[in-house]
């Protein structure tokens, strides 16, 4: 099933480059970047990054976690260990 599944991975070709037995429905297509200037942070998050050394940047992607309040709780357990401010980014 997951072989008819269509994939983008987006990273640059010259990064990764797209192995000869993938699938015709997985792709290399680049990076991606959303440069739409209209957008503004949520206030909370301008507060927080205005409150502050810059935080570090914690992200999943799309990857799953079958127990997100673990690793919530290690996440901010480890931040706080580290004396640093953190963003996260959960998946899905």
């Amino acid at each position: 099933m997951l072989a008819t599944t269509p994939a983008l991975t987006t990273v640059s070709k010259y990064v990764v480059q797209r192995p000869a037995d993938w699938s015709d429905d997985w792709q290399i297509t680049g990076y991606l970047f959303d440069d739409d200037p209209e957008w503004t942070p949520p206030q909370d998050l301008s507060d927080f990054l205005a409150a502050g050394d810059a935080p570090v940047y914690i992200g999943f992607g799309s990857m799953p976690d079958s127990k997100p309040e673990a690793t919530t709780r290690m996440i901010i357990d480890a931040a706080q260990r580290s004396g640093k401010r953190a963003v996260i980014l959960p998946c899905w």
